[in-house]
């Protein structure tokens, strides 16, 4: 079972929202078809993203996660967007002491996390030690397979994360596309699937999209969920989106405590508050 705290695979985007001319969800959703992704990134810094896009793609049963350098401004842009999970890029010294003071501020608090990294900032044990004290203690590397060894090669890459005081089971490959490449570009890819990232979206050919996602068992997505706090967040997201589609009083009044329930059970001390009076209630209606 994958310790990810997101469902794999993932499917990083960037730059398709900016020139959105109705048609960047629809390519969005066409590659995690052939990917078979469970997951979409969407970058914090494209200005034209907006929160209906996100709840869009939540609608569709995807697991959103916000991605890019930790700033001032993430707060608010997590606030804004409501994405399920956030994934900081750390790809250097500053951009690991800015996610240190977000994340010490509160930003993501309730959020599933995850860094993503080229291992800059994070070269050492002491470094990566004082984000995982900080409260991320998973890693997405990236894998540059189109430049060529070592970055082809998936187990030399996360196996320098353990060098670094990562835990083996904590690490994730993220795999560029954006060279051509295809699966037989990298080492170690078929055994680690669907436990995938994949960067970027926006280049990916159809044969690519095609040939990585032959790799992805068409198995429940179940799979890829590491625990129940990560199912209730993406029902809490769905319900969200679903209270935007009606206007009648009573399906809104079935989808908000659907929620409750969904939120609630994502917190263990509430969720054993509340448990003997939601299966009461249920029982006396039968279900």
């Amino acid at each position: 079972m994958s310790l990810s705290p997101f469902p794999l695979p993932l499917l990083f985007t960037s730059w398709t929202f900016h020139s959105d001319g109705g048609s960047a969800l629809g390519n969005i959703m066409h590659r995690v078809g052939l990917l078979r992704a469970k997951s979409v990134a969407v970058d914090l810094d494209v200005v034209e993203l907006t929160r209906d896009h996100v709840a869009h793609l939540q609608s569709q049963g995807l697991f959103v996660v916000a991605w890019q350098d930790a700033d001032a401004s993430a707060a608010q842009k997590l606030a804004n967007l409501k994405p399920n999970g956030w994934m900081p890029q750390i790809e250097g010294d500053g951009q690991r002491d800015a996610l240190l003071l977000e994340l010490s501020n509160g930003t993501g608090a309730g959020l599933p996390k995850a860094v993503v990294t080229t291992y800059g900032g994070l070269d050492s044990v002491a470094k990566v030690g004082a984000v995982r004290a900080a409260g991320i203690d998973k890693f997405f590397i990236e894998c540059y397979g189109g430049i060529g060894y070592p970055y082809s090669d998936i187990n030399r890459m996360l196996g320098q994360g353990q060098v670094y005081g990562i835990p083996a089971d904590h690490l994730f490959a993220t795999v560029s596309t954006y060279m051509n490449e295809t699966p037989a570009t990298y080492t170690g890819l078929k055994e680690r699937t669907p436990n995938i990232a994949y960067y970027l979206g926006e280049p990916m050919t159809d044969v690519q999209c095609d040939a990585f996602g032959s790799l992805t068992p068409s198995d429940p997505i179940l799979s890829s969920i590491p625990d129940p706090n990560i199912l209730s967040h993406q029902i809490v997201a769905l319900c969200d989106s679903w209270l935007n589609c009606f206007t009648d009083s009573k399906t809104k009044s079935r989808l908000r405590n659907i929620r409750r329930i969904a939120a609630t059970a994502g917190n263990d001390t509430n969720w054993l508050a509340a448990q003997p009076a939601v299966t009461e209630a249920l029982r006396a209606a039968g279900a």
